[in-house]
């Protein structure tokens, strides 16, 4: 599951990888310009996760059958959806997780006024992000990414989710997430808050975390590696313990 407006361009090193080992399912969340959405949909991440657990519900898998991966909003909406599952995951995997979307005061004025005026206005955030808030020498996929997202957005959705997610905190205690855990961080990140995946790592018992340092890292092969190894080996664990309960 992706982030705020991102595309799937975005993963394809990271999908070309993962598609070679297990059946993925690819989910947007609801700002994406692909789903169809009445004009006042629910736009909050409680919304979006009650879309996720319907999704992952109507599959018809059972415990430890699947593992859910979500990057930066979309790590946030699992981490919301997993207490609301009928089956466990065997295992679930944040990237750049959020524990909150603290947007710049530019940013919730574009999003009450702007939607009209976005497409104009898309090179001018582009200079913005590139001269401001991302530093191209260390983390240029991270630009390409933005850039991308700018492009591919849908300027009403989009507005509507950065004022439906202004508000959003999550919970400080999630010892309830229970499921084996890995959270990736992005340290050269200047876009997301690294201590936000810190935090989070903490708060989730027996996690383990990882800092790949930048985006083109974190959307790579190697990524999907890591996500690979992962899984695979607390799907075997699974397997172990219900072995063991079962004998």
């Amino acid at each position: 599951m992706a982030g705020l407006a991102s595309v799937i361009e975005n993963f394809r090193p990271m999908l070309r990888q993962l598609t070679a080992s297990f059946v993925v399912h690819y989910l947007e969340t609801h700002e994406k310009s692909g789903g169809s959405l009445p004009p006042d949909a629910d736009l909050s991440v409680a919304a979006m996760a009650r879309g996720v657990a319907a999704a992952v519900d109507s599959l018809g898998v059972t415990d430890c059958e699947f593992a859910l991966v979500g990057y930066s909003l979309g790590a946030t909406v699992i981490l919301e959806t997993v207490p609301q599952l009928e089956s466990r995951p065997s295992a679930i995997v944040l990237v750049e997780p959020n524990a909150a979307f603290p947007f710049p005061r530019w940013a919730l004025l574009l999003a009450r006024w702007g939607a009209v005026a976005y497409r104009p206005i898309v090179p001018l955030l582009k200079w913005y992000i590139r001269t401001f808030r991302i530093d191209t020498t260390r983390d240029a996929e991270l630009y390409r990414i933005t850039c991308r997202i700018l492009d591919a957005a849908n300027p009403t959705r989009i507005c509507a989710a950065v004022r439906a997610l202004a508000s959003y905190r999550l919970a400080d205690d999630l010892r309830h997430i229970s499921v084996p855990s890995l959270v990736i961080g992005a340290s050269d990140d200047t876009f997301h808050n690294f201590d936000d995946s810190r935090q989070i790592a903490d708060s989730i018992p027996a996690s383990r975390y990882t800092d790949l340092q930048n985006n083109r890292r974190s959307h790579s092969r190697e990524a999907a590696a890591i996500v690979d190894q992962f899984v695979n080996g607390a799907r075997t664990v699974a397997a172990a313990r219900h072995a063991t309960t079962t004998a």
